[in-house]
């Protein structure tokens, strides 16, 4: 296995750092987030499980789902099976990405233990707390397929489940079901107490309705809380905690999945109680909906169906409110190669709003794009800047900031690609000087090799740039 589960500690303490937000430096969350793909141990897995678990406002870091993600498919694919502390480990990171509504690792989860014969051994283990007097009913619901149905049945005739829990399981299982039928029966004579048909309830239905409320929410700010005072009046509590939201899952009893997604901006952005937050978005919306709607984007980015009119034109609206008192050159402050300080948050809502929906942006204010690469992905950046000016301009803003500014970081790099690209090659000297340095990073100094031997040529390369560069920087250049 590679340095990632060997430095595995390291990384899992980046989770609080990221998340933290005090003392950033750079762009951290995507290098985190690809160090994390790359862990492959079972201890190293189950010790980000556990972080995760312990810190669940870490579920909102950088596609920590796609890290969750890799981990199950590893233990799946591996045929990993797990006992003792390190089984509870897993159920309790069911429990944690359970409670938060996040239903695609849930699947994730469910999936792993389906694949390892568990999944009933899951069902049993949330029943047994139940009798304990904990709240894991919450739990049960998505358990119930047709193996744990089929196991509860057999139990129940063993003697091995009380009446309490096999009214649990009757409760959450399909009615369809053959042996939901045979089992209600059974305890009906263990009872005499007969468990009358549901009304069918159309749960899609209802997802939609409830997701299409959430998304006129973001776009209103009246909208918006009313539905979090609704969410705050189904618990009935003067002081709401992330706590009581965890346990309670009110929202989720009444089926309303727009509260639901409010209660998830409140585990992302919330802190104190949910009053004391509802008071902080309401004083501070405009910053809060420029938030959400970048989160409803990001969420439903690889979705095939449009976007609805009503969240481009709040975008547009939020953008055109805002682009013209910020200053996207200083948005970010590169202090080294590796740490930056950044100034203006908005700036990655206006940049990805005007990538996504091509909105327009005068030159002028285009120009500080090319400082703003650390907020969106290079190519996405490339597209606003190539959207927005011609190679021909583009060629004359990289050389002016190439020699008359001291560029560092993914500034820097974003520069050094359009230099080789573009070849550009009244930059050679500055580059030269950058690559020799071995004060600066290793990646931008390869960057910065690497244009030198495509536009400068390889002899000269040679002659200028290697008795300045270690062996190891020159043998990773040339692989």
């Amino acid at each position: 296995m590679g340095k990632a589960d060997a430095y595995i500690g390291f990384l899992t303490d980046g989770l609080g750092y990221v998340c933290g937000g005090k003392g950033r430096l750079g762009n951290e969350s995507f290098e985190l987030h690809y160090a994390l793909m790359e862990v492959e141990e079972p201890s190293a897995s189950l010790e980000i499980l556990r972080v995760l678990t312990e810190h669940r406002e870490y579920f909102h870091i950088y596609h920590i789902d796609q890290v969750a993600e890799h981990i199950f498919s590893g233990f799946t694919d591996r045929e990993e099976r797990f006992t003792g502390d390190e089984w509870n480990l897993l159920a309790a990171f069911y429990e944690a990405v359970s409670s938060r509504g996040l239903h695609n690792l849930e699947d994730v989860v469910l999936n792993y233990f389906s694949s390892v014969g568990e999944r009933a051994a899951l069902c049993e283990y949330e029943l047994k707390r139940i009798a304990e007097g904990r709240r894991s009913w919450i739990y049960i619901g998505r358990l119930m397929d047709g193996a744990a149905a089929g196991w509860a049945l057999e139990q129940y005739k063993k003697g091995r489940l009380d009446d309490a829990r096999v009214r649990e399981c009757l409760y959450f299982m399909d009615r369809d079901n053959e042996v939901f039928r045979e089992l209600r029966a059974l305890y009906g004579e263990k009872t005499g107490v007969q468990i009358e048909d549901r009304p069918w309830i159309d749960y899609d239905a209802l997802l939609r309705q409830g997701k299409a409320r959430y998304q006129s929410a973001i776009t209103s700010k009246e909208t918006y809380f009313s539905l979090l005072d609704e969410l705050i009046g189904l618990y009935g509590k003067e002081n709401l905690t992330e706590k009581d939201l965890e346990e309670g899952q009110a929202e989720r009893e009444q089926n309303r999945y727009d509260l639901s997604d409010i209660r998830l901006d409140y585990f992302r952005h919330g802190t104190g109680t949910v009053q004391e937050w509802r008071m902080r978005a309401e004083r501070e919306w405009e910053d809060v909906q420029g938030y959400l709607l970048l989160e409803w984007l990001y969420a439903h980015e690889h979705e095939k169906t449009d976007v609805p009119a009503a969240i481009r034109a709040a975008a547009r609206a939020y953008f055109d409110r805002n682009i013209s008192d910020t200053d996207l050159s200083r948005a970010v402050r590169w202090e080294t190669d590796e740490s930056c300080r950044v100034t203006e948050r908005r700036a990655q809502r206006l940049l990805y709003f005007a990538w996504a929906f091509d909105f327009p942006m005068g030159k002028r204010k285009a120009e500080g794009i090319l400082a703003c690469a650390w907020f969106l992905e290079e190519g996405r950046i490339r597209a606003l800047l190539e959207r927005y000016f011609t190679e021909e301009e583009l060629i004359v803003l990289v050389r002016e900031n190439m020699l008359h500014h001291a560029l560092k970081g993914d500034d820097l790099s974003l520069h050094l690609r359009y230099c080789k690209e573009f070849r550009i090659r009244e930059c050679a000297e500055c580059i030269r000087k950058i690559a020799a340095d071995d004060s600066r990073s290793e990646w931008v100094r390869r960057r910065a090799i690497e244009y030198f031997y495509q536009v400068i040529g390889a002899e000269e390369t040679c002659q200028a740039i290697l008795p300045w560069t270690a062996g190891c920087l020159w043998i990773r250049f040339l692989k």
